[in-house]
């Protein structure tokens, strides 16, 4: 009928809003469980580890994206709309990576494992900010180099 309009979720606001909110909350919950059952048999300290490397990750990232967009003009949205898309970008593949871990005892499972991590991290940066294969490219080297950057830094802190 010309006059029915379907009120379907918006593609734009799924892929910015629903879809991170998703992958972060569900990565959190198997980072929980995954830290709390492997690691630390309290659930606190793993609430408090994920919490750090999901802020720790997302600032990173953060920088690394904002940097990026500013050299290439590439427009990623509202900054906290990206901050989300980052968090879920920061938890997701690691929470796959959980998933996988029996592996790890295979010959070459941690590398498959590896492949995996990066394999989703491309491709979820490329997806929820509509890159093109250069620019996920691009931030991904920017990304990279700040995580670089922080880890000799943090290194050299410790070292003091």
């Amino acid at each position: 009928m010309p006059g029915n309009v379907d009120q379907g979720v918006d593609p734009e606001l799924l892929k910015k809003r629903y879809l991170p909110l998703w992958l972060l909350c569900g990565g959190m919950l198997v980072e929980v469980i995954s830290e709390y059952w492997q690691h630390s048999n309290n659930l606190q300290v793993a609430m408090l580890q994920i919490g750090i490397g999901i802020v720790g990750g997302t600032i990173v990232m953060l920088a690394g994206v904002l940097l990026a967009a500013k050299i290439r003009g590439i427009d990623i949205g509202s900054f906290w709309s990206a901050a989300l898309r980052l968090a879920a970008i920061a938890v997701a593949p690691t929470a796959v990576a959980d998933f996988l871990w029996p592996l790890r005892w295979m010959c070459l499972g941690g590398l498959v494992i590896l492949g995996v991590q990066f394999v989703l991290y491309f491709a979820l940066l490329g997806a929820l900010f509509d890159l093109d294969q250069s620019d996920t490219w691009y931030c991904v080297m920017i990304i990279f180099l700040i995580n670089l950057g922080v880890y000799f830094l943090l290194r050299w802190i410790g070292a003091r």
